[in-house]
């Protein structure tokens, strides 16, 4: 009877190392940070968010305050994949302009799955 135990015990191991692998892969979760690429340090860059079409915004509690530092990174629901990006600038009382590439687009579709870092790189023209 004792050898039958010990038989059960390397496919037991084996089940658990399985499931284990199987719930590591399904982790699939699309993330998205934000981080400053103005060259100027003399604004601080708050209420990010982003907006997606037809589902809850998504806020980023970080005040970017320097250039070159990051958001920390938030989940992104399936549903939520195509939206863009919005955040307001403290010292002039206005919106920052997100642009994704240099064509100039405000609105991208995020790959389910993905990891994306995008930069807040515009500014307003003029202070209010």
């Amino acid at each position: 009877m004792q050898k039958c135990k010990n038989a059960k015990m390397p496919i037991l191991f084996l089940a658990i190392i399985a499931a284990i692998g199987m719930l590591a892969c399904g982790d699939d979760k699309t993330e998205l940070a934000w981080t400053k690429r103005t060259g100027n340090n003399n604004f601080n860059v708050i209420d990010i968010k982003w907006v997606p079409q037809g589902a809850p915004d998504v806020s980023f509690a970080t005040t970017l305050q320097n250039d070159g530092e990051t958001t920390e990174y938030r989940e992104i629901s399936d549903d939520a994949l195509w939206g863009q990006g919005e955040a307001w600038i403290l010292e002039y009382d206005g919106p920052a302009e997100i642009r994704f590439d240099d064509t100039g687009e405000t609105s991208i579709k995020l790959s389910s799955g993905s990891t994306n870092n995008y930069d807040i790189r515009d500014t307003p023209s003029k202070k209010k």
